[in-house]
């Protein structure tokens, strides 16, 4: 069952969201293995996010948490830089997540940035579904 803010957006006919897990730990939490394929699981989710952007001539591709995936080494920044050097005419691209590498804050039009000053995650509690996720 996906999120509220997920089954709404899967309603437009416009948009296009691609199937992540509902239910993921966090990066410091993972085994090396689980590391591992969530490295490969993330890099696929993007390979396929670009590929079907520049197929479909999309106006805008959203990636979420990007930023994060970058920064936790689950894409590579050189991947997602090459990327943004060549983007198909007329596509626009939304990053967001935690600590934007400087190379990535270089490419970008805007940046907005969200302090956290107290979340649940600081007493250990896990993304929520309908929450965080």
């Amino acid at each position: 069952m996906r999120a509220v803010p997920q089954a709404a957006l899967s309603l437009l006919p416009s948009i296009l969201l691609l199937d992540a897990p509902e239910i993921m730990k966090f990066v410091f939490q993972m085994t090396p293995e689980e590391k591992k394929a969530e490295r490969e699981r993330q890099t696929a989710l993007f390979d396929a996010a670009v590929t079907l952007a520049s197929r479909e001539r999309a106006g805008l591709l959203v990636l979420d948490e990007m930023c994060s995936a970058v920064s936790t080494g689950m894409v590579s920044l050189e991947r997602v830089t090459e990327f943004l050097d060549h983007l198909p005419a007329g596509l626009e691209v939304v990053l967001t997540g935690r600590d934007p590498a400087p190379e990535l804050e270089r490419r970008a039009d805007y940046i907005t940035e969200m302090r956290k000053c107290k979340h649940p995650y600081d007493r250990g509690v896990a993304p929520r579904l309908g929450v965080e996720w």
